[in-house]
């Protein structure tokens, strides 16, 4: 083999092999750890919200119910928080999926969001990353009970970013940073409050799902509007 071709291939396997390795460094930086806290359910937590996140202390990206496309991310938001371009309806009146009463659209009786319109299970799929691929998926209202019910909630301020640290039966802990909630191009509770998506329609009333709000001295689930943006803690089942 020619002496220039033999060099030409060796330093575009070695331009290849930095590349992936650029790749993996980047993906690992952003990659969720599960978190086993005891629960007797054995479901296990990711250490970080969803999204580009680096670390426990970022508030991640925001999502309205039933939404894959996010705020910041995607560059028709914050007009995706809304109504007028909500996914899955044009107006509290009229739902078009996920509705258990014909005074609110379109009835299917579905109640828990499908893997289709479940933002951490299409997240690798969306932005063409490993990040999230596997299990992970939206808790449901009940994971989200028993993460309140079972663990000892803590209000701390880690380096500036206030929140709860949750410590599970087990002693290991996860934390969850105050990171408000969207209305619109409107973000209300930004250091003050966290609000996080479950994957459960309000079957109630369908133009509302359940979600869990935190403040210093309160954590619970009630109902939010759909097209509210939140964040996404995403969960996996124990193997």
């Amino acid at each position: 083999m020619p002496m220039k071709k033999s060099i030409f291939i060796l330093v575009l396997a070695l331009l290849l092999a930095n590349s992936a390795f650029a790749q993996n460094n980047t993906a690992s930086k952003y990659a969720p750890k599960a978190v086993d806290l005891g629960l007797p359910s054995g479901t296990l937590w990711s250490d970080r919200n969803l999204g580009l996140t680096e670390n426990e202390l970022e508030y991640g990206n925001y999502y309205c119910w039933g939404a894959i496309k996010s705020y910041p991310d995607d560059d028709q938001a914050p007009r995706i928080l809304n109504w007028r371009t909500y996914r899955y309806g044009s107006a509290i009146n009229n739902l078009s999926k996920y509705c258990t009463d014909s005074s609110y659209g379109n009835v299917d009786n579905k109640t828990q969001l499908e893997s289709e319109d479940d933002a951490a299970q299409m997240f690798p799929k969306l932005h063409k990353t490993q990040i999230y691929g596997g299990k992970w998926r939206t808790p449901t209202d009940k994971e989200f009970q028993e993460l309140i019910d079972k663990c000892e909630w803590i209000y701390q301020t880690r380096s500036g970013v206030a929140g709860f640290t949750v410590k599970g039966p087990n002693g290991n802990t996860i934390f969850f940073p105050f990171n408000g909630y969207h209305i619109g191009d409107r973000k209300f509770g930004l250091r003050d409050m966290g609000g996080y998506l479950t994957s459960t329609l309000c079957d109630e009333y369908p133009s509302y799902a359940y979600i869990v709000l935190m403040a210093d001295d309160y954590v619970g689930c009630m109902n939010g509007s759909r097209k509210n943006g939140y964040a996404v803690r995403p969960v996996m089942s124990k193997k």
